[in-house]
């Protein structure tokens, strides 16, 4: 079975899992000076399906976000905040030869077959990007911006994959010293309440999954939720995941059960980082 690509770490299988061919066409996108991040499978295969038509330009919708692609200049734009990046097309097979960040999937991870991310195991850090999106930082990486943060210092400087950053544990950033480009970070502690430091504002649902870790909700699932709690009524039936899941949702035991499954599985309510109602 061929490995994923350097720079993402080992992934667990399922069984019968195969990689994608080394052909597969993927689209990459500059995360940092010089690291690259591949875009989800189906951004891919759309943004693909563009080029395909040779226009120079196109405005596209990724993730809710509309994007003015530029082939002939090869970078993203966000319409909305006018940020943009590189970005470039390569084969599944040629990421090896490409300097990709650390922590995330391969293409394709977690949808059509291919395998998930694995899951977090103990503290780990996350980073924003330009969407508003939370990414994972690898274990190796997390460790060491936890052993900073243990260290009480409320600055600190640290090398992760050769690039120098100040971790501003104040202002919860973290700056490229080399760039000064700045990002948001948190701290996701799974076996505790809350999840995520700094806590998070406002309403946030969460499920304990099979290794008691708390995950997050996606907003969209969590903001179903809080609209069936607040009319009062329980259990009640909501639809989560885009419409792919049917739940019958007990807010007094707070637990939540898949109506096809029969799965069920404890939820909690966090307002501001606390448990509400306290449980």
């Amino acid at each position: 079975m061929q490995a994923p690509p350097p720079g993402f770490q080992q992934q667990q299988a399922p069984p019968g899992w195969q990689p994608p061919p080394p052909n597969t066409i993927v689209w990459l996108f500059e995360v940092e000076p010089g690291q690259w991040a591949p875009f989800a499978p189906e951004d891919s295969q759309l943004i693909e399906g563009e080029h395909a038509k040779g226009v120079p330009q196109v405005q596209v919708k990724l993730r809710n976000i509309d994007y003015l692609l530029d082939f002939q200049n090869m970078s993203r734009r966000n319409v909305q905040t006018g940020s943009e990046r590189k970005m470039q097309r390569t084969t599944f097979g040629e990421m090896k030869n490409i300097n990709m960040v650390q922590g995330g999937p391969p293409p394709g991870a977690g949808q059509g077959g291919q395998p998930p991310m694995a899951p977090i195991e103990g503290v780990c850090w996350l980073f924003c990007d330009e969407t508003g999106n939370y990414m994972r930082l690898t274990n190796e990486d997390s460790d060491a911006i936890e052993a900073l943060f243990k260290s009480n210092a409320p600055v600190g400087n640290i090398e992760l994959r050769g690039v120098q950053y100040e971790m501003n544990f104040q202002t919860w950033k973290r700056k490229n010293l080399g760039t000064g480009s700045e990002r948001a970070i948190r701290r996701v502690d799974p076996k505790s309440l809350p999840p995520y430091l700094p806590a998070e504002k406002g309403v946030m649902w969460v499920l304990k999954d099979d290794a008691g870790n708390w995950v997050p909700y996606a907003p969209p699932d969590s903001a179903i939720i809080e609209e069936a709690y607040g009319k009062n009524t329980s259990p009640a039936s909501v639809t989560l995941l885009n419409g792919q899941a049917n739940y019958e949702i007990n807010f007094t035991a707070m637990t939540t059960k898949n109506t096809v499954s029969g799965s069920e599985r404890t939820i909690r309510r966090l307002q501001d980082g606390k448990v509400i109602p306290a449980v």
